[in-house]
């Protein structure tokens, strides 16, 4: 998860590399380009009255470069706003994953402990069993005795 997020960003990052790069270009040749025909409007212009003149002449930002470069600068910023948003959920999850090893860290040592206990346990009850086993073999033996006994006694 964190690597394709990292990888995004990346992406998101190139990408408004480019578009920055792309609204340079065209900003410097919107400038190249208006620039000489601005002046040459500018003469032009001084003739004809202000309430004559077309709106698209009137307001340079109104050329199609000017609008491309507003786009531009838009989707750079929509691109700058999507790479802080995913630094931020990059962030959280880099946070909740630090938050599941030390959970995952907790469980293992409770685990391992488990096992101890269910090895010690399982050696206690091998070592109870061997003692009343033993305990009664040894009960067998006085009573097979006890039993033989009298009877040798009375047989006697």
């Amino acid at each position: 998860m964190q690597q394709v997020l990292e990888t995004k960003i990346q992406l998101l990052q190139e990408e408004a590399q480019l578009a920055r790069s792309e609204a340079e270009r065209m900003a410097s040749l919107a400038g190249s380009n208006s620039h000489g025909s601005l002046v040459s409007l500018d003469i032009v212009m001084e003739d004809i009255p202000t309430d004559d003149r077309p709106p698209s002449v009137m307001s340079p930002s109104n050329t199609s470069k000017d609008r491309l470069i507003e786009e531009l600068t838009k989707e750079i910023r929509s691109k700058d706003v999507l790479i802080t948003e995913l630094r931020e959920e990059k962030m959280t999850l880099n946070n909740r994953v630090g938050e599941l090893e030390g959970q995952v860290q907790e469980l293992s040592a409770t685990l391992l402990q488990k096992d101890k206990d269910v090895e010690f346990y399982q050696e206690e009850l091998g070592q109870e069993r061997l003692r009343i086993e033993q305990e009664m073999q040894t009960n067998v033996l006085k009573e097979n005795s006890a039993v033989f006994g009298v009877a040798r006694v009375s047989v006697s």
